[in-house]
């Protein structure tokens, strides 16, 4: 009988050891796990503003062209007016002295 008291006794010192090992191991995990989502909150949050930028170039871009595409459509319609309104030869302005008198 005292030889499965000791034995149980044995068995239970073990196991609380290897229990004692196995927390500290699950801390020390822990702790990385919490470091490596720091590390990923990180680069999430630069991701995120790299994106936001991104779209912020897309839609200045996006003006760019719009206003690029305006621009060529004026330069025509102009080119067009000078073509087609060119101006006739008027008759010469004649001075009058006395309007300004």
């Amino acid at each position: 009988r005292s030889q499965d008291i000791a034995a149980l006794i044995s068995f239970a010192q073990r196991h609380a050891l290897k229990a004692k090992r196995n927390t500290e191991r699950t801390r020390t995990l822990i702790d990385q796990v919490d470091e490596i989502q720091r590390r990923l909150n990180t680069c999430g949050r630069t991701l995120a503003a790299e994106q936001s930028e991104r779209k912020a170039a897309a839609r200045a871009n996006e003006q760019i062209w719009v206003r690029a595409e305006r621009r060529t459509e004026v330069i025509k319609e102009l080119d067009e007016d000078r073509r087609v309104l060119f101006p006739s030869l008027r008759p010469p302005v004649v001075w009058d002295e006395s309007l300004f008198d």
